[in-house]
C-alpha cells in the first residue's frame, strides 16, 4: 500500500492492505486526498493498510537489536561483522595489471538458512589515509552471480593497506545505511585473494539478505527475458527495513519483515509500477476481497502480479501467496475464491487476471501463456507512453499487440479470473 508518493517513483497503495501495503505509522490511518502529479501517474496521499498483515505473528527485527549487532562506521553506516568461510589462497592474476588486484567471494543465507552466493552486492574498498586511521574509498565493484568480485587498484597503492566492506545494494536499489565488514589487507601485493566471507545466518542483520534476494528476483525477471530497463529504472530505489509498515513512498520501499517474501515482492512491485508505467493510481482504504476504485485496484493488482512473477512457478496449479492478508491466507492467484468481489475494481481479481495471461497452467478458459516480456513491453512507458487508467486498459494494450485470432482467448482468460472485458480491441 502506498503511503505517500511525491517524487518519480512515488507510491500509492499496495495490494497488501488490500492485500495491501502499508503506511508508516499506526494502522488504520484515514485516507487523505489523492492528487495526480505532473501527469506521470504518481499519487500523493496516505492509504489505510491495516488489512495487509493484520493478525500476523510479528517477527519484525528491531532497530535496537541491529544497533547492538553492529557498530557505527565512519561513513555513517551501521557496520555488521561477517565470518570467514574460506581462508585466502594465492591466485595468479587473470591478466597483467598495472596495480594490485584484489578479489574475494561473499555468501549470505537464503530463506532456508543455507549459504548461497551473494549476487549484485556492492563491494567498497577503502585505503588508509594517515597516521590517525582515516580512510578513503579507492574502488568499488559489484559481485557476480557466484558472489565473486575483483578489483584492480591504482599502482601507487602497492604495499599499502585496504579494507573492504559490503553493501546489499547497487545502482538499482539500496537497503538502509547498512554495511558488512569485509576482509582487510595490511600490505597489498600484486595479487590478493581475500578468501570467502559470509553474513551470519543466525544474526538478525543477516535477514537483510532475504530482502536483497527478492530484489534480485525482480532484476532477474527482466534479465532472463532480455527486457531493457535502463531507460526507466535509472536511479536506485531505497529500501527501509525495519520500517513501521509495509508500503512504498517517497522513492523507498518500506518493509517490516524480511521473511515475508510475497509482501516484500508486492512492495517492490509498486516501485516497479511507478518507475515503469505512466498510469493513474488512486488512494484510500482498501481490502483485498472488496471492490473500490479501478485505478487503485489496478496498481494493487499489478504489484501482486509482479510478486507472483518473481517468486512463483508460472506452471503452479495452485499459485498462492503465503503471508499476505492473514485473514484470507493463503491468497490464491490461480484460484480466486467465489466470495471475492468480481470485476476490474477488485485488486485480487485484477492481479489474478494478469496472472492468467502469464501462467502456463491450462485450466478452464485459461489456455494462454504470454511471456512476461510481452506483458511488460505492452505497458512500459518507453514503448506505450499513453496514460493507463485501470486493468482493462492494460488488457487492451496487451491484446492489441497480439494476433487478432488470439484475442478471444486472452479475453476468456481474463474473464475466468472475474474481470470480463467488454470493449473491442482495435484490429
Amino acid at each position: 500500500m502506498a503511503r505517500r508518493a511525491l517524487l518519480p517513483l512515488a507510491l500509492t497503495a499496495t495490494f497488501l492492505a488490500a492485500a495491501g501495503c502499508g503506511v508508516a505509522g499506526a494502522p488504520g490511518a484515514k485516507a487523505r486526498a489523492t492528487a495526480e502529479i505532473g501527469g506521470l501517474g504518481l499519487s500523493r496521499g496516505e492509504v489505510d493498510d491495516q488489512d495487509l498483515t493484520a493478525g500476523a505473528r510479528r517477527k519484525q527485527v528491531s532497530t535496537a537489536v541491529l544497533a547492538r549487532e553492529g557498530q557505527a562506521g565512519a561513513s555513517g553506516a551501521l557496520v555488521f561483522p561477517t565470518r570467514e568461510t574460506r581462508r585466502p589462497a594465492p591466485r595468479p592474476p587473470l591478466r597483467a595489471a598495472a596495480g594490485p588486484v584484489v578479489s574475494g567471494v561473499l555468501r549470505y543465507p537464503d530463506f532456508g538458512g543455507q549459504l548461497i552466493p551473494a549476487a549484485n552486492v556492492t563491494v567498497h574498498l577503502e585505503a588508509r589515509t594517515g597516521m590517525l586511521g582515516g580512510a578513503k574509498e579507492v574502488a568499488a565493484a559489484v559481485t557476480d552471480a557466484a558472489g565473486r568480485w575483483t578489483v584492480e587498484l591504482p599502482a601507487d597503492l602497492a604495499g599499502k593497506g585496504v579494507a573492504a566492506s559490503y553493501e546489499l545494494g547497487n545502482k538499482r536499489w539500496t537497503i538502509n545505511k547498512y554495511r558488512w565488514a569485509g576482509p582487510t589487507i595490511d600490505a597489498l601485493a600484486a595479487v590478493n585473494d581475500t578468501g570467502e566471507r559470509a553474513l551470519d545466518a543466525a544474526s538478525q542483520n543477516g535477514k537483510a539478505a532475504l530482502i536483497h534476494q527478492v530484489w534480485n528476483r525482480a532484476l532477474t525477471a527482466f534479465e532472463r527475458e532480455n527486457i531493457p530497463i535502463d531507460a526507466w529504472w535509472s536511479r536506485p530505489i531505497g529500501t527501509t527495513w525495519p520500517a513501521s509498515g509495509n508500503f512504498y513512498s517517497f522513492g523507498s520501499v518500506n518493509l517490516t519483515d524480511a521473511e515475508w517474501w510475497d509482501v516484500n515482492g508486492h512492495e517492490i512491485g509498486h516501485a516497479i509500477f511507478f518507475a515503469g508505467f505512466n498510469s493513474a493510481s488512486g488512494g484510500g482504504q482498501h481490502k483485498i476481497d472488496e471492490c473500490y476504485g479501478a485505478d487503485l485496484a489496478w496498481s494493487e493488482g499489478f504489484a501482486s502480479f509482479f510478486s507472483g512473477v518473481i517468486s512463483i512457478d508460472r506452471a503452479d496449479a495452485d499459485a498462492k501467496f503465503q503471508f499476505m492478508v492473514p485473514r484470507r491466507a493463503p491468497i490464491r492467484v490461480e484460484n480466486v475464491p467465489d466470495d471475492v468481489c468480481t470485476g476490474h475494481t477488485n485488486e485480487w481479481r485484477a492481479g489474478s487476471a494478469l496472472w492468467d495471461l502469464y501462467d502456463t497452467h491450462d485450466d478452464g478458459q485459461d489456455k494462454v501463456a504470454l511471456p512476461f516480456a510481452t506483458i511488460w513491453g505492452s505497458l512500459v512507458k518507453t514503448q506505450n507512453p499513453g496514460r493507463m487508467t485501470d486493468v482493462r486498459d492494460a488488457f487492451k494494450r496487451i491484446a492489441t499487440l497480439q494476433p487478432a485470432e488470439t484475442r478471444p482467448g486472452l479475453a476468456a482468460a481474463f474473464a475466468q479470473s472475474g474481470v470480463p472485458v467488454t470493449f473491442q480491441v482495435a484490429r
